[in-house]
């Protein structure tokens, strides 16, 4: 499966976004969070720099062949088990 994913840096920070999941990572308002714009979740994760987010998401898209929501969480939040 192809992910659609896009990536946008600004003065004010940086912003993923995954499409195909209307998944939205970003550091906007001075931490990084994951959301999910149909929940309307917002979940901090543990990595704010976003070279190593693309590379979780990267490999976690190679490995899985598509975005798998709870697991890509886990990965973030810095939950490895």
């Amino acid at each position: 499966m192809k992910e659609n994913i896009n990536v946008n840096e600004s003065y004010r920070g940086w912003i993923i976004i995954i499409l195909s999941k209307d998944i939205r990572i970003d550091n906007y308002h001075g931490f990084a969070q994951i959301s999910f714009k149909s929940r309307g979740i917002r979940i901090p994760i543990l990595y704010d720099d976003l070279n190593v987010i693309k590379a979780i998401i990267r490999f976690h898209v190679l490995k899985y062949r598509e975005i798998k929501n709870d697991l890509l969480i886990k990965k973030l939040i810095g939950d490895f088990s």
